[in-house]
């Protein structure tokens, strides 16, 4: 189970090969659990059981989480992915270029009477808080997480219109997976919330999101 996150992070085989090895991991533990001795006491067997939970968190993740890998703000006019262009390689998942399918919770944009300055650099200091690698661009900001386990790499683009207000539409996007288990939308929503509470704190009811 530890060989699998751990070579899929150190590029030495594929990502589905490290889901794969998690997954007989916990097979293994199933197994120990129900041959071992240690079935027949309960504090035993609650540790023996300890393999088979990420395999169960996995699958939960799975069934619950709408197959969608790439969540955007913007459904119809999502931020482009200029850094991610550069970045990705014949093995990942292809930009896409056109319109995404919209969520039925589909996130929403951030609306504020910030300056576009100050809404780039609360951004930016936001994104290298968690870790990201960031770069600006004419439009706003462009940035990669990695996922702390797996080293799964996401491209994120943030992009900014200026009208009466300002408006913020963030775009997550996994670079492997049918699926990326929620994980790109609950990044949005979430970065969407600190940003407001940022701004917040620069002018009071600045910011709102809206779906």
């Amino acid at each position: 189970m530890l060989a699998g996150p751990l070579l899929t992070r150190f590029a030495i085989w594929p990502w589905w090969m490290g889901f794969l090895s998690c997954a007989a991991g916990s097979l293994c533990g199933l197994f120990l659990l129900l041959r071992l001795p240690w079935r027949r006491h309960k504090k035993s067997a609650l540790f023996g059981a300890l393999p088979l939970l990420p395999l169960l968190w996995f699958l939960t993740k799975a069934i619950s989480a709408p197959p969608h890998n790439d969540i955007s703000t913007d459904p119809q006019d999502p931020p482009a992915l200029i850094w991610a262009k550069q970045l990705r390689s014949s093995q990942d998942l292809p930009v896409s270029e056109g319109p995404l399918k919209g969520l039925a919770d589909n996130p929403g944009p951030l609306y504020t009477s910030a300056l576009p300055e100050e809404v780039i650099g609360s951004a930016e200091r936001l994104m290298q808080a968690k870790g990201w690698r960031t770069i600006r661009t004419p439009d706003g900001l462009q940035a990669v997480a990695t996922s702390p386990w797996f080293g799964f790499e996401d491209d994120i683009a943030l992009r900014l219109r200026i009208g009466r207000e300002v408006r913020v539409d963030l775009r997550s996007a996994s670079r492997v997976g049918r699926s990326d288990l929620g994980v790109n939308r609950e990044r949005v929503v979430d970065f969407m919330q600190e940003l407001a509470r940022e701004l917040a704190k620069e002018a009071p009811a600045a910011a709102t999101t809206r779906h």
